[in-house]
C-alpha cells in the first residue's frame, strides 16, 4: 500500500524549493512510522524497508525535521548506529537553527515549534536584502510544526546511542546541552520523565568524560556535574532504577562507598532483577573486605535475575559471574577457581554461540575448554549459588562449535590445557598484596578524552579494533540497499564476544600463574592472543609471565609491557607493571616518570601506583612526600574492591 502511495506522490511532486513544504509526503511518513510501530514490525527486513522509504521521502522534503526525527529513531532500532549518527547531527543542526532564530527574534513560538524553518537567506544568498523572507517563515510554520517535546525526545535518544554504542561522550554532552536549552524555551511544558532522561544522559556523558579526564580539575568539574545531573533526574523521576544505579556507580568511582551502598540498594528495591546493581553492591561490599557477604550477594543477584537474549542483559550476566568467580577464588583458593572458570566458558558458549559459529577463527579456544570440562559441568549443576540462573546444568551443547583451529589455521594448542583438577593447591600472592584479580585483564583501561575513541563494552574497557568512530565515504544520509550488509550493531556484538573470550582466557592464565603452572598460563595467553591480538592486557600478561621466568625476567617482561603500552597508551595496569620492571633494573628515573603520569591522570585511584611512587620518592630522599604517598595508597587499598568499579557497564 505504501509503495503504491509513494509511487503516486513521486509522480505528483518534484524536489521542493526553499519556500515549499509537501505536507502529503510528511503526513505519509508520520502515518507509516505509526503503522510500523502498531504492527510491531521490528525484524531486520521490516526495519530495512522503513528506513529505505524514509531515505526516498527525504528527497521530496527540504530539511524536514519530521523525516530526520523518524530516521534517527528507525536507524537506531535497525542497528545502523553510524547512519543514525549522521541523521542525528542533521536533526541537531536544525534544532540549533531553531534556537538561533529564537534568540534573534526574541519571541516565543506559542505553538511549540518552528524548528523546521531554517532561514532561507542562509541557503540562497549572503545578502539578505536581495530576498523576501517574510512570507516564507510563516508559511512553513503554518504547514509543518515540530514540537519541543519531539525535539528533546529525539536528542535524548540520540545521546543515549552515542553514550552506549559509539562512546562519543563529548558529542553526547553537547547534544544534551542543546536539549536542555530547548527544554527552557517558553511554553515547552515538557513532562517530568522526559526532563529526567535529559539530566540522566547528561550525567552519563559527564561520568564518562570524568573517567577519561587526565586533568584533576577537569575530572572534579565533571564529577560534580554528573552527581548534580543524577540528583536532578531522581528529583524528577524517582522510580527509574537505572538512574539510581548510575548515581550509585558515580559515588562508587568517587570512593564515597557509604552513599553508593544506600543508593544502589534503592535501585535494587525498584528493580530486583537489575544484575548490574547487584554486581555493584557486591563490589562495594568487597571493598569493605566482607567477602563472604559479597559472595552471597552475587548468588542472590543471579537468582533474582532472569536475563534473556538482550545484549545489555547477557553482558551483565557475564560480568556478574566473573565477579562471583573472583570472590570465590579469594575465599577458596586458585584451585577452586579453575573449576569455576569452566562454567564461565560454558556460559560464554550459551551467550555468544552464533558468533562462535560464524567466526570460528575468533572462538576456537572455547571448543577444547567445553569439551575438556564436559564431565565437570554436570557436577556443578547441583551447586547452588555458584552458577545462579545463568546455568541450567546438564551437558554442554557443542553442536554450534566448529573444528578446533586457530586464526592462523593451525590446530588449537588449548586441548588439554585445563585439566579437571589442578595438581597442587598452593597459590601465589601478588607482589603488591593484591587479591586474585591482580593483572591487566581485570583492570579498566580508562583511555581517551571522550571525544569519540570507541571502546567495546565488556569485562575490561580497552581499545577494541573497529569500535568507536566509523569512517564513511560519500557522506550524507545516503540509502543502503544491501540488506545482507553487516549492521554496526552486529559488529559491536562480535567485538564484544571476542573481547569477552579474551578476558576469560586471561583470567584463567592469571590463575594458572598463581598456581605456578607456567606452561598452562602461557597456553591460555596464547589463546587470548589468537582471539584478540591487539589487546594490551594480553601483552601485560605475557610480561607478568616472563617476569616469573628466571631465564628472561625483567628484560623480556619490559619488551612485552612496551608492546602493551604501544597498543594501549592509556592502559593503567600495563604502565604500572612496566614501571615496576624498570625499578627492578634500577632505572628509577624512568619508573618515576611513568608513575607520576599515571597518578596524575586516570590512574589516580590505583594503590599500587602510589606505593611504587613512594618507593622511588623515598630513594630520592624525600621522606615526607613518600610518607604522604604511602598514606594515600593505604587508604585506597583499604577501600579497594575485588575488581575496579569502572569494569561495570554504564
Amino acid at each position: 500500500l505504501y509503495q503504491r502511495y509513494e509511487a503516486l506522490l513521486a509522480v505528483v511532486y518534484r524536489f521542493p524549493q526553499a519556500h515549499e513544504t509537501y505536507m502529503p509526503i510528511i503526513d505519509m511518513v508520520d502515518q507509516a512510522v505509526k503503522d510500523w510501530e502498531a504492527m510491531g514490525a521490528d525484524s531486520r527486513t521490516d526495519m530495512h524497508t522503513l528506513v529505505q522509504m524514509l531515505y526516498r521521502m527525504s528527497r521530496y522534503t527540504y530539511n524536514s525535521l519530521h523525516v530526520y526525527r523518524h530516521l534517527v529513531h528507525s536507524l537506531i532500532r535497525y542497528g545502523d548506529y553510524l547512519e543514525a549518527e549522521l541523521a542525528l547531527h542533521a536533526y541537531w543542526g536544525e534544532c540549533k537553527r531553531y534556537l538561533e532564530q529564537k534568540r534573534v527574534s526574541g519571541t516565543a513560538d506559542k505553538s511549540g515549534g518552528d524548528s523546521s524553518a531554517p532561514e532561507a537567506a542562509d541557503r540562497l544568498a549572503t545578502d539578505m536584502t536581495q530576498l523576501t523572507v517574510e512570507p516564507v517563515v510563516p508559511e512553513r510554520r503554518k504547514v509543518e510544526q515540530e514540537s519541543v517535546s519531539d525535539m528533546v525526545q529525539t536528542l535524548v535518544v540520540g545521546a543515549h546511542m552515542l553514550n552506549t554504542y559509539l562512546d562519543k561522550f563529548r558529542d553526547s554532552h553537547d547534544i544534551i546541552e542543546a536539549a536542555l536549552a530547548l527544554s527552557k524555551e517558553p511554553g515547552s511544558n515538557l513532562p517530568g520523565r522526559l526532563l529526567a532522561q535529559v539530566h540522566h544522559q547528561m550525567g552519563v556523558s559527564a561520568s564518562q568524560i570524568c573517567l577519561r579526564a587526565e586533568d584533576p580539575e577537569k575530572r572534579a568539574k565533571y564529577q560534580e556535574l554528573a552527581l548534580q545531573s543524577y540528583r536532578k533526574a531522581i528529583d524528577l523521576d524517582s522510580s527509574d532504577a537505572e538512574i539510581h544505579y548510575h548515581y550509585a556507580l558515580q559515588y562508587a568511582v568517587s570512593r564515597n562507598t557509604e552513599q553508593a551502598v544506600l543508593t544502589v540498594k534503592q535501585a535494587i528495591g525498584l528493580r530486583p532483577d537489575h544484575l548490574n546493581a547487584w554486581n555493584l553492591l557486591a563490589l562495594l561490599i568487597s571493598s569493605q573486605k566482607d567477602y563472604h557477604r559479597a559472595l552471597k550477594i552475587c548468588e542472590v543477584g543471579c537468582r533474582e535475575s532472569e536475563w534473556c537474549d538482550i545484549d545489555a542483559e547477557i553482558q551483565q550476566a557475564v560480568l556478574s559471574h566473573i565477579t562471583q568467580c573472583l570472590i570465590y577464588e579469594l575465599l577458596h583458593g586458585p584451585q577452586s577457581a579453575v573449576q569455576l572458570h569452566s562454567i564461565l566458558f560454558s556460559l560464554y558458549g550459551r551467550i555468544y554461540g552464533q558468533e562462535a559459529g560464524s567466526h570460528p577463527q575468533n572462538h576456537t579456544a572455547l571448543i577444547s575448554m567445553t569439551l575438556t570440562h564436559r564431565p565437570l559441568l554436570a557436577g556443578f549443576a547441583a551447586s547452588p549459588g555458584i552458577v545462579g540462573s545463568g546455568y541450567t546444568g546438564g551437558s554442554v551443547n557443542t553442536n554450534h562449535l566448529v573444528s578446533a583451529t586457530t586464526a592462523s589455521g593451525r590446530p588449537s594448542s588449548s586441548a588439554g590445557v585445563v585439566p579437571l583438577l589442578p595438581p597442587t593447591s598452593g597459590g601465589e600472592k601478588s607482589e603488591s598484596g593484591e587479591p586474585p584479580n591482580s593483572g591487566s585483564q581485570d583492570g579498566k583501561s580508562r583511555s581517551g578524552d571522550g571525544t569519540g575513541t570507541g571502546t567495546a563494552a565488556g569485562t575490561v574497557v580497552g581499545t577494541a579494533p573497529g569500535t568507536g568512530t566509523g569512517t564513511r565515504t560519500g557522506g550524507g544520509t545516503g540509502s543502503r540497499s544491501d540488506t545482507t550488509k553487516e549492521l554496526y550493531k552486529t559488529t559491536l556484538r562480535r567485538q564484544r564476544a571476542r573481547k569477552t573470550l579474551a578476558d576469560l582466557w586471561l583470567i584463567s592464565a592469571a590463575v594458572f600463574r598463581r598456581l605456578g603452572r607456567m606452561k598452562d598460563a602461557q597456553a591460555a595467553i596464547g589463546e587470548a592472543e589468537n582471539v584478540y591480538p591487539d589487546y594490551p592486557a594480553v601483552w601485560c600478561q605475557y610480561g607478568l609471565l616472563m617476569r616469573r621466568d628466571p631465564s628472561h625476567q625483567n628484560v623480556a617482561a619490559i619488551r612485552h609491557f612496551l608492546t602493551g603500552v604501544a597498543l594501549g597508551p592509556q592502559d593503567i595496569p600495563t604502565r604500572v607493571h612496566l614501571a615496576r620492571a624498570y625499578m627492578r633494573l634500577n632505572k628509577a628515573a624512568i619508573a618515576t616518570g611513568l608513575l607520576q603520569e599515571v597518578t596524575r591522570g586516570t590512574g589516580w585511584d590505583v594503590a599500587e601506583a602510589w606505593t611504587l611512587l613512594a618507593q622511588t620518592t623515598l630513594g630520592e630522599g624525600k621522606v615526607q612526600l613518600a610518607n604522604e604517598y604511602l598514606v594515600f595508597a593505604l587508604e585506597l587499598e583499604n577501600a579497594k574492591p575485588i575488581r575496579p568499579f569502572q569494569a561495570l557497564s554504564w
